[in-house]
């Protein structure tokens, strides 16, 4: 995931969100082990980069 505001242009990529934004969806589905920012990125991205281990949580899960 990249950790870097969102831009209006779609058409570029790589897409920007932020850490918040991506725990607010990915919170009610899934155990959040550890989501940090990536120490090991390749030099471009150093310091844009999150690195995430999310465990499913099927007891929160509703399908």
């Amino acid at each position: 995931w990249f950790d870097f505001p969102l831009a209006g242009d779609v058409e570029k990529r790589p897409f920007g969100g932020s850490k918040e934004e991506y725990l607010s969806y990915f919170e009610p589905h899934f155990n959040i082990k550890t989501f940090e920012k990536a120490y090991n990125s390749i030099l471009p991205r150093q310091g844009n980069e999150l690195f995430g281990i999310f465990e499913k949580s099927y007891s929160n899960d509703m399908t």
